[in-house]
C-alpha cells in the first residue's frame, strides 16, 4: 500500500467534513498553541471562554491580564506556559504587524514560517498548522500521528519531522485541500484505531497494513 492508496482507503471509511473549524486565522493560531499536548475538546472549551471574553482579538489578548488568560487556558493543561506564549504571540503581531494577522500571514511561505518559528512555543508542527489551516498555504503538517501511521503501514519510516514532511509533499500535489484531508484522515484514524497499542482487529485497513498483516 502506498500513500495514495492509504488516503483512498481512509476516505472511504471516514467522512470528516470540515477539520479545524474556526472563525478567523487568529483563532487558528491560538488553537494551534492550545492543542499542544492535549485534545481538541479541551481546546474548544478554552476557545469558547476566550470568545465569550472577547479575547480572540490581537489587541485584547496582547493587553489581557496574564492571570485572566491563564484561567481561560487552564482546561488545556500547561496553562501558565501556554498563556504566556499566547500573549507573546499577540504582542508580536501588535508590535510588528499593526495588530493585523493578515500582514503576518501574507508573506512568502517560508519567510512566514521562519517568523512563526521565532516566537516562543512555536515549533515545526505548530507553525505548519498555522500555515495550512490559518493561512491556506500548502505546507503539510507532519504530526506524530502521521509518522505513526505511515511507519506502521510500511509506507514511510522516519522520526525526523522534515523528512516526513518532505516525503508527503513529494507524493502529493501542493494542494491545501489535499494536505488538510490527508492530515485529518491520519489523525482521525490514529485516534480511533491506530492507537499507541493498535486495535488491528477493529481497523478497516488491517488487511493492507504491514503491522496488521503481522498481527
Amino acid at each position: 500500500m502506498d500513500l495514495e492508496e492509504l488516503i483512498s482507503a481512509l476516505s472511504e471509511e471516514y467522512d470528516l467534513g470540515v477539520w479545524w473549524p474556526s472563525e478567523s486565522p487568529f483563532e487558528v493560531m491560538v488553537g494551534a498553541i492550545l492543542t499542544q499536548q492535549t485534545n481538541w475538546n479541551s481546546v474548544s472549551r478554552s476557545l469558547e471562554m476566550m470568545r465569550r471574553g472577547g479575547l480572540l482579538e490581537v489587541d485584547k489578548m496582547a493587553e489581557c491580564d496574564l492571570a485572566v488568560l491563564e484561567e481561560m487556558v487552564r482546561p488545556t493543561g500547561f496553562y501558565r506556559q501556554k498563556a504566556s506564549r499566547l500573549r507573546s504571540m499577540a504582542g508580536h503581531i501588535q508590535r510588528n504587524h499593526g495588530s493585523d494577522v493578515s500582514s503576518l500571514l501574507q508573506g512568502e511561505t517560508m519567510k512566514v514560517r521562519e517568523e512563526l518559528l521565532s516566537l516562543p512555543g512555536i515549533g515545526n508542527e505548530t507553525a505548519d498548522s498555522i500555515l495550512l489551516f490559518g493561512a491556506g498555504r500548502p505546507k503539510f503538517v507532519a504530526a506524530a500521528y502521521v509518522s505513526r501511521l505511515l511507519d506502521r503501514t510500511g509506507i514511510f519510516s522516519s522520526k525526523d519531522y522534515m523528512d516526513l514532511q518532505g516525503f508527503v509533499e513529494s507524493e502529493l500535489p501542493p494542494d491545501v485541500t489535499a494536505y488538510r484531508r490527508t492530515y485529518a484522515l491520519c489523525v482521525h484514524h490514529c485516534q480511533r484505531s491506530c492507537l499507541r497499542r493498535p486495535r488491528c482487529n477493529a481497523c478497516a485497513i488491517a488487511g493492507r497494513c504491514a503491522t496488521g498483516l503481522r498481527r
